[in-house]
């Protein structure tokens, strides 16, 4: 097996024939003879042997680090998207909440970029596709385990503000922050937070109206819906337009 892997290696060696015959000899004399210095002694070899499994155990522990939630940020104007974002404020995963909403992810490269990016892309690419412009309202609801919440907000905010007033768009954004509790169940309910809080609103005016029944509906459209019920409330008596308007007040 020597003689094999020796040979083969010199042949790849453009080289005189007698060069290569020569140190061919040399080599296997030495191995044979056993008076060939190892290329590396033990304690090297233990270095280095130290040195990967460090290399190894931070490559794990960095790539833990990014792939470890740090905030969950979620866009509504229907369609509805979940962005998770780690601790450098890099996008590590994305999800969809209904059909339009993956139609639309799968149109933008965002896994990986900066939540600002992310943020960009997706609303220009629904100002694009005349979702803005038809639903009004852009909400966005941030999450975090810590509740370090408002530097994001500011900057998100920040980020869509520029992005309507770019393109000159009649529409509202509504940047807020929400608890885990509630991001927990909106998930549970397959409603961003936004959209879910809108409907328990909703329910506070319309007994009717029930977490399936609107899940189709923009925002937008469920808070007009409300607006609605809370005008038609305010002809009937003091006690009871006050308990309604208690509701409507709900974020």
């Amino acid at each position: 097996m020597i003689d094999k892997n020796f040979q083969t290696a010199l042949d790849k060696v453009h080289a005189e024939e007698k060069l290569k015959s020569d140190t061919y000899s040399f080599l296997r004399s030495k191995i044979e003879n056993g008076t060939s210095r190892p290329v590396f002694s033990l304690k090297k070899l233990a270095v280095i042997a130290a040195s990967l499994v460090l290399a190894f155990f931070s490559a794990g522990i960095s790539y833990n680090l990014y792939f470890t939630a740090s905030a969950y940020v979620d866009i509504d104007v229907n369609p509805s998207i979940e962005l998770t974002v780690n601790q450098f404020g890099k996008v590590i995963a994305i999800s969809a909440y209904n059909d339009e909403s993956t139609a639309l992810i799968n149109e933008v490269n965002i896994r990986h970029s900066s939540i600002d990016h992310a943020v960009e892309e997706l609303v220009t690419t629904m100002a694009d596709k005349n979702y803005l412009s038809k639903n009004g309202l852009l909400s966005l609801t941030v999450q975090t385990p810590k509740g370090d919440d408002s530097r994001l907000i500011s900057q998100l905010k920040t980020t869509v503000d520029a992005i309507l007033q770019a393109r000159e768009l009649n529409a509202e954004a509504d940047v807020f922050a929400v608890t885990e509790e509630i991001k927990e169940t909106s998930d549970k309910c397959h409603l961003s937070p936004a959209k879910y809080l809108a409907i328990l609103d909703l329910q506070n005016v319309d007994p009717t109206a029930t977490l399936e029944n609107c899940k189709s509906d923009s925002i937008s459209e469920i808070k007009e819906r409300t607006r609605s019920h809370c005008g038609t409330d305010e002809a009937d008596d003091d006690e009871n337009s006050a308990t309604d308007h208690d509701g409507c007040g709900h974020h």
